[in-house]
């Protein structure tokens, strides 16, 4: 695509806009799974349209406050789901700048429920990220996304996603605990992964039953020798 391309009358370019947003928010559908197929020799190309789109001066300005969040979330996305496959740290450091970004656009105000993903979003790239490197101020960013996403999102209205996003501060608090001295950390890890873990099997969710379980049980016993000493 070139600047050439958008020098349309504005009836057209609204009709062309309204299809290029269309696409892109079905293909960032499919490319915001992380454990999915492997994606992401597509996706740098899918990036580089949608920041172009966003980016162009015909059209920046032309897109609404929701069309303009959707496709930042979508570009942060991405680029989480790039960096995951193809363990890219830097690919990963975009993503939280990308969702950081978002986040300017995709206020708690006026989208709490899209808020509170890419809060929850941000945490699991920031946990990555933090995984990778020594030290914690990225595990520490991570919780500090969870617990902001846990504000605004509530058992009773959204189960599941309260649960995954407990069970992501849980894994987080864990990371922490491992590093760190003392049990605090670990002890919140811990209570962290039972509340999710009473969502998943009210739900019968057996593969996030299994995984928070094993988790659970990892961290409890890293607690234990802990304590021992």
């Amino acid at each position: 695509m070139s600047a050439g391309n958008l020098d349309l009358p504005p009836m057209v370019l609204e009709d062309v806009q309204n299809l290029l947003l269309l696409l892109t928010l079905s293909e960032a559908a499919e490319y915001s799974r992380e454990d999915g197929p492997f994606i992401a020799d597509r996706l740098k190309p899918f990036i580089g349209l949608v920041q172009y789109l966003i980016r162009h001066p015909v059209t920046k300005d032309a897109w609404s406050n929701d069309e303009r969040s959707l496709l930042s979330v979508s570009v942060a996305d991405a680029l989480a789901t790039y960096g995951y496959q193809k363990g890219d740290p830097t690919a990963l450091a975009k993503a939280v700048t990308a969702y950081h970004a978002a986040l300017e656009e995709v206020t708690r105000e006026r989208a709490p429920l899209q808020w509170t993903r890419t809060q929850n979003n941000l945490g699991v790239v920031l946990r990555a990220l933090g995984e990778r490197k020594s030290g914690t101020a990225r595990l520490e960013e991570a919780v500090t996304a969870f617990r902001a996403a846990l504000e605004e999102v509530a058992r009773e209205r959204a189960p599941l996603q309260w649960a995954l996003t407990q069970n992501n501060l849980g894994t987080a608090l864990s990371a922490l605990g491992k590093r760190g001295s003392g049990t605090a950390r670990l002890e919140e890890a811990v209570m962290a992964y039972q509340r999710a873990l009473s969502v998943f099997e009210a739900e019968n969710i057996s593969f996030y039953i299994e995984k928070t379980r094993r988790n659970l049980d990892r961290t409890r016993r890293i607690l234990a020798v802990r304590e021992a000493h």
